[in-house]
């Protein structure tokens, strides 16, 4: 990424002339897109960002398409692949819907517009995203932090307000799977642990004692 536009290098062993469609899309999969020729191994596109592209992550694709009437691979390309692919091999290689292969090529996503920025919108974005739900808990939750500072966020410490002991204990266990499940998804959604991390959440009063903590098979076991 460079001055508002990413560059874009396919290299592949396809034969010169071959046609990729090639998308770039942001993390709302808006895409800009366009179709890059084969030359010398190698086809390569800049294209613009949009200005309505927010801070985030972008991730690209590359599509040698055999069933695109509109764009069809020229004539050299289709004797020398089948007309619709069907001579294609490889792991790239994926069917088509005319009996034919196209080849799909994924990139790594890339921050824009850097590391940096992205890291410091993430935060800020999960920080009000934790705030929201304090708030929207009217005073039930008091904060929401990771159990151990230094090891990140899959155990999470949720402290709830003495309303807590005004509750019927099924009431206190269906509160604590909904908050929990409300946790979990910011904290993914976020980036902050993996999308396949488990995240064990518990529950404490302001005096730090134990009120709630997560069953091995499900649920929450309350503590009285």
């Amino acid at each position: 990424i460079k001055d508002d536009k990413v560059g874009v290098t396919i290299t592949t062993n396809a034969a010169d002339g071959s046609i990729f469609e090639t998308l770039v899309t942001d993390n709302q999969f808006n895409a800009v897109t366009d179709f890059i020729s084969i030359e010398n191994g190698v086809g390569t596109k800049e294209f613009d960002i949009p200005d309505e592209w927010d801070v985030g992550y972008l991730a690209g694709t590359a599509m040698m398409r055999f069933n695109l009437e509109d764009h069809p691979q020229p004539e050299h390309i289709r004797a020398l692949y089948g007309e619709y692919g069907e001579k294609l091999t490889g792991d790239l290689a994926v069917e088509n819907n005319l009996g034919g292969k196209n080849i799909n090529i994924t990139s790594e996503e890339i921050a824009y517009p850097d590391e940096e920025t992205v890291e410091s919108k993430r935060a800020e974005l999960f920080a009000s995203a934790l705030e929201e739900l304090v708030a929207a808990s009217e005073g039930v939750i008091v904060d929401v932090q990771p159990y151990m500072p230094e090891e990140g966020w899959k155990i999470v410490k949720v402290i709830v307000s003495d309303a807590w002991y005004y509750s019927q204990e099924y009431e206190k266990e269906r509160f604590a799977e909904q908050v929990a499940g409300t946790v979990t998804n910011v904290i993914k959604n976020a980036g902050i642990v993996e999308k396949d991390a488990h995240v064990s959440v518990y529950f404490y009063d302001t005096y730090g004692k134990e009120l709630a903590s997560p069953k091995l098979l499900g649920g929450y076991k309350i503590k009285r």
